[in-house]
């Protein structure tokens, strides 16, 4: 029986890649064998307050969430397993008081009322701020496009079809300033009859700076924000402020895919992982920039000193969609069942 046991640890171990030096998910171990020998971490559980209703299929919320990116760069930065498990407003407040959840996203109305309830349930760690994104349309500098009526006519490099930014509000920019979609020229290739589409604003940028066929087009403005005044190269792919002129912008349009609101943390928690996620959360950024625009989150801030003031009026702009999870989870005849091992 020990020969068994230990022949089917090697093949759990080499199916979960657990030879490698750090220990990044959770061992399967279907048989719940006791393997004492394996490098074994319990995981940090992140309970999530969804926007909309409560998904009763735990594993497609999972495998769809927008959580994703967070949790696998999380999961690096501790160097334990991370576990995401979505839980209602009233559910968070049990598991955080009684530990079973290390760390909980609360949406701003949820948490001002949760915690009027349970000023035990938890400490708060981070508040969000929501990523706004706006487009620039701009043309080559050499060109003879001055204002967005000579656009009539020409090719237009917008982005990634149905982006928010650089495809359905740049086509609202330019049919507000009086420049109809029939007005623009369409791609030759590869459909006969659509519009010039690219995957990013940097490869838009790239169209309209140092392509011969096209000379108009939209950018993202934080791009746009970044470059600096001169010294722009087609060799680099690097461009500048005096290679286009700005011709119009979009509207600003809020990307969020979750509400606003506050990660807060068991009281349960011992500090040395509590600094480490409260490090993780405010350093997030750069070269986490992946995890923050999954999430439509632009940082995450230290909580202010008026932090139940701030997400009230956080709640208010939110116009009170965090309700929907707790209208639909059943209200107070949930029971506060633990999370999923």
């Amino acid at each position: 029986m020990t020969k068994r046991i230990a022949l089917l640890s090697c093949l759990l171990l080499t199916a979960c890649g657990c030879h490698d030096k750090q220990f990044t998910a959770t061992i399967v171990n279907p048989l719940n064998l006791d393997l004492p020998f394996l490098p074994h971490r319990d995981p940090v559980r992140v309970g999530i307050v969804e926007w909309g209703s409560y998904h009763a299929d735990m594993a497609a919320w999972q495998a769809n969430s927008p959580w994703t990116p967070f949790r696998q760069r999380l999961q690096l930065a501790l160097g334990v397993p991370v576990q995401i498990v979505e839980v209602t407003p009233f559910q968070a407040a049990a598991h955080l008081r009684t530990g079973q959840i290390d760390l909980t996203y609360i949406p701003a109305g949820a948490y001002v009322e949760m915690s009027e309830e349970d000023r035990a349930a938890g400490k708060a760690l981070a508040v969000t701020q929501p990523l706004i994104r706006q487009g620039l349309i701009v043309a080559d500098s050499r060109s003879d496009i001055a204002r967005l009526e000579d656009i009539k006519g020409k090719r237009f490099s917008f982005g990634p079809q149905d982006d928010p930014v650089l495809d359905v509000a740049a086509k609202k920019a330019l049919q507000d300033a009086g420049v109809s979609l029939d007005d623009v020229q369409r791609e030759l290739f590869p459909l006969p009859g659509s519009f010039q589409h690219h995957t990013s604003s940097r490869a838009s940028a790239y169209q309209i700076v140092y392509a011969l066929t096209t000379q108009v087009g939209v950018i993202d403005k934080s791009d746009y924000d970044e470059w600096p005044d001169k010294a722009g190269s087609a060799l680099l792919r690097r461009f500048s402020k005096e290679d286009v002129r700005v011709l119009g912008e979009t509207e600003r349009i809020n990307v969020a895919r979750i509400p606003q609101g506050v990660f807060v943390i068991s009281g349960a928690e011992k500090p040395a992982m509590a600094a480490q996620i409260s490090d993780f959360l405010l350093s997030a950024g750069g070269k986490e920039a992946n995890l923050l625009s999954a999430i439509g989150v632009a940082r995450f801030d230290p909580p202010p000193e008026d932090l139940p003031a701030q997400l009230r009026q956080m709640a208010a702009t939110d116009n009170g969609l965090w309700t929907r999870a707790t209208d639909q989870s059943g209200g107070a005849g949930d029971e506060a069942s633990p999370p999923p091992e």
